[in-house]
């Protein structure tokens, strides 16, 4: 039996990399990308995820974000991110996501993208396939 999910991707990020990966995640999702302004928050969602990149700009509009998501709508929560240098952003919003209770789910999906790059690598896409393939499986069967 295959369960029909409402599947939201939303991303934060104006990086030319960043956007191509959730587009390739939303693809594969079978959905497509929202930005951060136009998520619904009343809108009940199966799974969200969110992507961000390492801009030190975003941080603040992500932790707004997530600050207004709620259990009642969000069933399950995961996070993609990609960086340059570090990852840390990563690890902040993980941790925010944490003290603010939500649905998070147990992997996250962070990539390291050449620094130069105008094309997503291929082995990003492939890792990004794997990963939302993942995550729609365990709530399809698990949650």
């Amino acid at each position: 039996m295959v369960i029909s999910l409402n599947i939201a991707v939303v991303c934060s990020s104006k990086n030319k990399l960043t956007l191509q990966l959730a587009d390739e995640l939303a693809r594969y999702g079978k959905t497509h990308v929202i930005e951060i302004n136009e998520y619904d928050f009343n809108q009940k969602t199966d799974l969200l995820i969110l992507g961000f990149s390492s801009l030190p700009q975003e941080k603040k509009i992500i932790k707004s974000f997530i600050s207004k998501l709620s259990r009642d709508h969000v069933s399950n929560f995961a996070l993609f991110s990609t960086y340059h240098m570090n990852d840390q952003r990563m690890q902040d919003i993980i941790s925010y996501t944490i003290k603010k209770d939500l649905p998070l789910m147990r992997e996250q999906c962070c990539c390291k993208l050449p620094l130069f790059s105008k094309k997503l690598p291929d082995d990003i896409k492939q890792l990004s396939r794997c990963y939302i393939d993942d995550m729609i499986t365990i709530c399809e069967h698990y949650y």
